[in-house]
C-alpha cells in the first residue's frame, strides 16, 4: 500500500476550538486524500468521542476552551483505553518548554500553523511510520531467547516499542525510565 493510499485511509479526530481552523484543517486533509475526519472543539466533547470513537490519530490545537493540548493528552494516556492513542500537535506556539513537555509525552509530530499541503502530507507520513506495525524479519534468529532492555523517558515510548517487539515474538522486555 503505498503511502498516500495509507494516509487516505487514516480516520482522524480533529480538536480544534474555531470553527475556521476546523474548516481550513479539514481541507488541508482532504487535499491528502483524507476523509473520516470527526471534530471536537474541547476537551471534554475529545475525550466524549473518544470513548466511542477509535481514531487512528487526534490532531489538537494547543488551546481550548476547557485545557490544553498538554491536559487532553495526559487525559488520553491516563486511560488504559486510549492510552497508546497516536497523537499530533497543529499549532502556532513557539514555546520551546511547553513544546518539549508535549514530545515528551508522546506527541508523535508537531505541524506549525499555517502550514503547507505538503507540510501535512509530510507530517502524516511521519505518523503513519510510527503508527504502522510492521513486522520485521527475524528468521534466522530466536526471539524467544533475547533479553530486551527498553530505556526511554516517555512512557508512551517505551509502551509503543514494547508493543512493536510483541509483534515480534520478542518476550517481555525489562523498562528503564532512565539511564541509570
Amino acid at each position: 500500500m503505498s503511502d498516500l493510499t495509507a494516509i487516505a485511509n487514516l480516520s482522524i479526530l480533529l480538536v480544534e476550538p474555531s470553527e475556521v481552523q476546523q474548516k481550513l484543517i479539514k481541507k488541508s486533509l482532504a487535499q491528502c486524500g483524507v476523509t473520516q475526519i470527526e471534530t471536537a472543539s474541547t476537551q471534554e466533547n475529545a475525550l466524549a468521542a473518544l470513548s466511542k470513537y477509535h481514531p487512528d490519530l487526534v490532531i489538537s490545537s494547543m488551546y481550548l476552551s476547557d485545557g490544553t493540548a498538554d491536559s487532553l493528552l495526559q487525559a488520553i494516556r491516563s486511560n488504559s483505553n486510549t492510552e497508546q492513542q497516536a497523537f499530533m500537535l497543529v499549532s502556532s506556539e513557539r514555546n520551546k518548554r511547553h513544546l518539549e513537555q508535549l514530545r515528551q509525552s508522546g506527541v508523535l509530530a508537531i505541524l506549525p500553523k499555517p502550514f503547507s499541503a505538503d507540510e501535512i502530507t509530510r507530517a502524516l507520513k511521519a505518523t503513519l511510520d510510527i503508527i504502522s506495525e510492521q513486522e520485521v524479519e527475524l528468521e534466522h534468529f530466536d526471539v524467544t531467547l533475547l533479553r530486551v532492555l527498553v530505556a526511554d523517558d516517555s512512557r508512551f515510548a517505551r509502551k509503543h516499542i514494547i508493543r512493536v517487539l510483541a509483534g515480534m515474538g520478542i518476550p517481555e522486555p525489562v523498562e528503564a525510565e532512565d539511564g541509570k
